[in-house]
């Protein structure tokens, strides 16, 4: 069965000028996601598989597959 990745219901998240902004609602902790990272989570989104997610990341960055199958998993 493919792999269905699905965002954590405990991060709540907002685009704050530019920037995607997650809340750890558990801990109140705020991390911002670069570039890379908020193309991930806005890929992720409970519909599409890890394969298709690392292929558009790497039509989108040019960057090898292996390397965005360890972010998303992180």
């Amino acid at each position: 069965m493919e792999t269905i990745p699905k965002r954590n219901p405990d991060r709540k998240w907002n685009n704050v000028r530019g920037e995607t902004v997650l809340l750890n609602s558990a801990s109140g902790r705020y991390y911002g996601l670069h570039k890379v990272g908020r193309a991930i989570w806005e890929k992720i989104d409970g519909k599409r598989s890890l394969k298709e997610i690392v292929e558009l990341m790497h039509q989108q960055f040019n960057v090898e597959k292996e390397i965005f199958v360890k972010d998303i998993d992180d």
